[in-house]
């Protein structure tokens, strides 16, 4: 039945994946692109090398390592590859929770919290170096709470940590959690009595692993770089804002599935310390100091940016289970088998739901249904290349790792997905003032001589809208290809004559209205 279960839940987890690759507004094709980069001559970037706007500005390159991860498996098996192994990566720290979880409350309750669970994980299924980050928490706090369980046997098993840790600063910018997850089981055996002849060995791994951070192409910069990479940032995005400002402007399921799970996590501590205050017991099973530290700081990322959303997520499962294990751990040995038989019912119902297609349209992030890249995906590349067009190109942001991938280095970007690597004063003196005003873009314009627009027009900040809607009705630009994502704009110059003559498009089949 075990197997069922876990069998069930891979599946439906797994359904968030089986999306198509949308490159076009993808991180993706510049992480690919630094992999290449790195082995044709072991070049890890340092500055802004693919704009030609600011191109000297110091960027710490956080991802490097899995950039170059990543492109070597596209080397050998494409797109899919990437792709499933990114779906490997997350299915593997998924699993390493569910074991966690079932190990308190059984298979069945397991799988009703992870059912709860998995839509606020699969809010994160964009193809990114942020997976490689999820299985690294996850070992390791699986490594420490086995620990915490039995540090008598498993203390040679914590000095994996400072290596896990190494190879996750080279690979994601979330390698901060690493000591912090250190940290808090040290305190949580700082604080209990039974764990202090643990004091000395935990301590050393937290050391150890601090130093880990440290081993990175950037040094101090490169350790420091999760404190201080939102101090930079002149654009804002999506993705790092809260729930509570994004549940006004959007709709989305997870938003009440994260409430929903971070109340029910935040009671589940509550009736925990008062259960245990009640019993007038120093500890309840195992100790929970260090879960309470973990849950409120995961809790808290995910508050401030939706990012966040898989970190909660991933922790949220384990941490729940114990908290209703060590509550509930008579009643729950009394009803195993019978939880079990209605979670395998309850997913069977889950898995029909999934198959027949429904959750595409309660989850708005399900796109086309496959594997590998979205079709006509590089529609806009070929033509580009087929009608010898030539930049310099003006592109807005969420394209920029699109054409990186595939015109980097005949051509270089304006800009692209990277808000550290612009500084402020591009973002809000240039880049989106040129959007907005007429003037600034003619200033642009005369500056940096643009031939072509390459503009992904589902971009849906109000500069970029006004400033679709201008172009079309700027008798200097003539929109010579459009398709589902991408619009492409050439200048109307004598050299671009016969391009424009053959494939204008004429302004009556675009609806956009300026206000």
């Amino acid at each position: 039945m075990t197997f069922a279960l876990t069998l069930i839940l891979v599946i439906f987890y797994g359904s968030f994946f089986t999306h198509r690759i949308t490159l076009v507004t993808s991180d993706l094709g510049r992480h690919l692109e630094n992999g290449k980069l790195f082995f044709q001559d072991w070049r890890i970037i340092g500055t802004n090398f693919y704009s030609y706007t600011e191109p000297e500005f110091p960027v710490v390159n956080h991802h490097w390592g899995s950039g170059a991860l990543l492109y070597a498996i596209w080397k050998l098996s494409g797109f899919f590859g990437v792709q499933f192994f990114v779906i490997a990566l997350n299915i593997a720290a998924f699993l390493i929770s569910f074991f966690l979880a079932r190990k308190h409350v059984g298979a069945g309750l397991a799988a009703f919290l992870a059912v709860l669970i998995i839509p606020i994980l699969g809010t994160r299924t964009e193809l990114r170096p942020e997976s490689m980050s999820y299985l690294f928490m996850m070992l390791f706090f699986l490594t420490l709470v086995r620990f915490r369980d039995n540090p008598s046997r498993l203390y040679r098993g914590l000095f994996l940590l400072p290596l896990l840790e190494l190879l996750w600063v080279n690979s994601h910018i979330y390698f901060f959690l690493g000591p912090l997850f250190v940290l808090a089981f040290l305190f949580e055996a700082m604080i209990v009595g039974g764990l202090r002849g643990n004091v000395k060995k935990l301590a050393i791994i937290y050391l150890a692993t601090s130093a880990a951070t440290l081993i990175n192409p950037f040094g101090i910069r490169g350790a420091l770089a999760p404190f201080t990479i939102l101090w930079q940032y002149g654009y804002r995005l999506v993705e790092n804002q809260s729930v509570w400002f994004l549940e006004k402007l959007m709709t989305d399921a997870s938003f009440g599935i994260y409430k929903f799970a971070l109340v029910l996590l935040c009671a589940s501590f509550i009736i925990r310390m008062i259960w245990q205050l009640r019993n007038k017991r120093s500890e309840i099973g195992e100790p929970f100091i260090a879960l309470l530290c973990l849950g409120i700081g995961v809790s808290v990322m995910a508050c401030l940016q939706i990012r966040n959303f898989a970190l909660f997520g991933f922790m949220a499962l384990p941490i729940l289970a114990e908290n209703i294990g060590a509550i509930f751990r008579v009643s729950l040995e009394k009803y195993k088998q019978h939880s079990a038989i209605a979670a395998f019912v309850f997913l069977l119902l889950v898995f029909l739901i999934t198959i027949s297609g429904a959750l595409s349209s309660i989850f708005p992030y399900w796109q086309e249904f496959g594997l590998g890249l979205e079709s006509g995906d590089a529609a806009s590349i070929e033509f580009f290349q087929r009608e010898h067009l030539h930049g310099p190109l003006f592109n807005n942001y969420d394209i920029g790792g699109y054409l990186i991938f595939y015109l980097f280095p005949r051509e270089r970007v304006f800009v692209d997905n990277r808000p550290e690597a612009y500084s402020v004063d591009f973002f809000e003196k240039m880049y989106i003032p040129m959007q907005e005003s007429a003037e600034k873009w003619q200033e642009n314009l005369e500056r940096f001589g643009f031939n072509v627009i390459f503009f992904s027009y589902h971009d849906m900040t109000p500069w970029a809208q006004k400033f679709l809607v201008d172009r079309v009705n700027d008798l200097a630009w003539v929109p010579v290809f459009a398709d589902k994502r991408v619009i492409i704009f050439l200048r109307n110059i004598p050299e671009n004559k016969s391009v424009i003559d053959q494939f204008a498009i004429p302004k009556e089949r675009f609806s956009a209205r300026s206000n």
